[in-house]
């Protein structure tokens, strides 16, 4: 029997973290060794790490694949569309003479809360013939009779920023901003946010619309998927393959996987790419280190002693690194401080 591949999603992992780092780059000696000795393709494309890019690149499918929406809808308990929106709850922050948004899944949002105030929006896309499916509190979604002709930006693109650059554009964008607009009227006034500011909770007081297009095809063909996130899990099933539970770290997917070959994809979800976006240093930094200890350090030790077939890295950021037990014994291509890859186009 083979032994496996890994390919290994994590994006954030190498930034970029909005406002820059006030000190070193985080203590991550496996990271820098993969990163020196492993083969690379792609460019930095020195925007925030898109957590929804990296997983579609892991799974082989094109650039510019579209249609995140209907692929998440696919793994989620949503029911059947002809076209899907992502529509997440997001709390708006005024600032001056803008809007800066927070999404609500660091808003501590819970169940009893997303069910009546997704039935208040839902009044607002209901004329547009968008009937609103709510799958996790901080994960709703518009079912379309057809695809909306508008273009989105996903919400880390936009996160604690201004969200103007980020509304819908293309042919219907009128309608739809329209309907953001009395959705953002519908939710000030509910009571639930009233409640929740009562007890010093940011208000969910909007939805932003993402991830139009047709659902991607991917073209890897995974032996597994380990992944918490439905991306991930509707590209699976795509792949004729079932999306399993995260494991914690390395050590938890080895005795999961009994180390059978084929690629495995693991997506170790998005958490680290928030962090970034939101420019939460300390929070981008533990998590960085975390992902060092469970996943980098060990996965490297196996591949040295054969354990593991490759290795494959995507951080989000445009870039993909791929590391064979060959590879690992480039000793001339010298380890040195992450500080040289965070930087947005760096190395």
């Amino acid at each position: 029997m083979g032994a496996p591949a890994l390919v290994l999603v994590a994006p954030g992992l190498l930034g970029p973290v909005r406002g820059g780092l006030s000190g070193d780059a985080p203590r991550a000696p496996a990271l820098a060794r993969l990163l020196a000795r492993a083969d690379r393709s792609g460019r930095p494309h020195g925007a925030a790490a898109d957590p929804a890019r990296a997983v579609l690149e892991a799974f082989g499918c094109p650039p510019g694949a579209e249609g995140v929406a209907a692929a998440c809808a696919a793994a989620e308990p949503v029911g059947e569309a002809a076209a899907w929106l992502r529509a997440d709850p997001v709390h708006l922050r005024a600032d001056r003479d803008r809007l800066l948004l927070f999404h609500a899944r660091s808003a501590g949002l819970a169940p009893e809360e997303a069910e009546p105030l997704a039935e208040a929006a839902a009044e607002a896309f209901a004329p547009l013939g968008a009937r609103l499916r709510v799958a996790a509190p901080a994960r709703w979604y518009l079912a379309l009779a057809r695809p909306a002709r508008i273009r989105t930006l996903p919400p880390w693109a936009v996160a604690g920023r201004d969200v103007a650059p980020g509304l819908p554009e293309g042919p219907e964008a009128g309608a739809w901003r329209r309907a953001l607009t009395e959705a953002q009227m519908l939710l000030h006034a509910h009571e639930v946010n009233a409640a929740r500011e009562a007890r010093g909770l940011p208000p969910v007081n909007a939805v932003w619309l993402w991830g139009e297009g047709e659902a991607p095809h991917p073209r890897r063909r995974p032996e597994a998927v380990w992944a918490g996130e439905p991306l991930a899990a509707g590209l699976a099933r795509a792949a004729g393959t079932e999306a399993r539970p995260l494991p914690g770290d390395f050590g938890a997917w080895v005795g999961a996987a009994s180390f059978s070959a084929g690629v495995h994809v693991v997506v170790a979800g998005e958490e680290g790419a928030w962090h970034a976006a939101y420019g939460d240093e300390a929070a981008w930094r533990g998590w960085v280190e975390g992902m060092e200890r469970a996943w980098l350090a060990p996965a490297l030790a196996a591949l040295g002693r054969g354990a593991l077939a490759g290795l494959e890295l995507h951080a989000g950021e445009g870039r993909c690194w791929r590391l064979t037990r060959g590879g690992l014994r480039r000793f001339w291509r010298r380890a040195r401080g992450l500080e040289r890859w965070l930087a947005p186009g760096g190395e």
